[in-house]
């Protein structure tokens, strides 16, 4: 990804719908099976106040921010509006085929998981 398509996805969330926004960007994450879930957590913003969306792992402890890890991989950002942000994660959620209640709970087992 270049310094353009950073800019097309910031523009993007900007002026899409979020419907119209996850059709164009719902890339597969493979975990070998296990089950996760998208969350927004308040502290995980970049420099510029911008939202960075998170995994959290059913049973694992913590959770990951998609803060772009590797030579070709950038920070997801979901904009500077909390509400925004999370509405995003939940239909992330629903389109792996989570109700809310299931992601709840895989959410909440990584802040209880001890392992």
């Amino acid at each position: 990804m270049d310094n353009d398509d950073i800019l097309n996805l910031k523009i993007d969330l900007e002026t899409l719908s979020v419907d119209t926004f996850l059709d164009k960007y719902s890339p597969p994450i493979n975990l070998s099976g296990k089950r996760y879930a998208y969350t927004i957590v308040v502290e995980s913003v970049d420099g510029d106040g911008n939202y960075i969306p998170c995994i959290a792992v059913e049973n694992e402890s913590g959770y990951y921010p998609m803060s772009g890890r590797g030579s070709c991989s950038v920070p997801w950002k979901w904009g500077k509006d909390y509400k925004v942000a999370c509405e995003i994660a939940d239909r992330m959620n629903e389109r792996m085929g989570l109700t809310r209640v299931e992601a709840y709970k895989i959410i909440t087992s990584s802040m209880f998981c001890r392992g």
